[in-house]
């Protein structure tokens, strides 16, 4: 049973492409990537999602692969300018020596009100930025 449904629950999907973009974020700081290196390295996240997300069009995943890439890209590129360096070299520090699951979860349970409505917000100026 897939996770995440395309045609029905697109913000959860954004917001765990964004979760995954973040972490990876804090995986690298201080060596972030270029945005032309963030994005060929979010290229490959729509095939590790696929097997848990219905609904794709088969045949026409382009809406389903810029849904993940671009909340990949943009919540990695937001690392470090909306958190602190104490505050990702603490994170980083717990993070780095789990599994990616289990650094998901810890990410999940942390996640603040504040955060949440980051990744809400987010979301939602990306379907403004998709209506233009």
């Amino acid at each position: 049973m897939a996770t995440y449904c395309f045609e029905e629950g697109r913000q959860e999907l954004f917001i765990e492409a964004g979760v995954r973009g973040w972490i990876t974020g804090i995986l690298d700081f201080p060596r972030l990537k270029s945005e032309e290196e963030c994005i060929a390295a979010s290229e490959a996240l729509p095939d590790e999602l696929s097997p848990e997300v219905c609904c794709i069009p088969p045949g026409d995943d382009s809406a389903y692969c810029q849904l993940v890439t671009s909340a990949w890209c943009s919540f990695y590129l937001c690392v470090g300018s909306l958190t602190t360096e104490r505050e990702i070299t603490k994170l980083k520090a717990r993070l780095k020596s789990l599994t990616r699951s289990e650094a998901m979860r810890v990410v999940r349970f942390a996640t603040t009100d504040k955060g949440k409505q980051l990744f809400q917000d987010a979301y939602h100026r990306f379907q403004e930025a998709l209506a233009t």
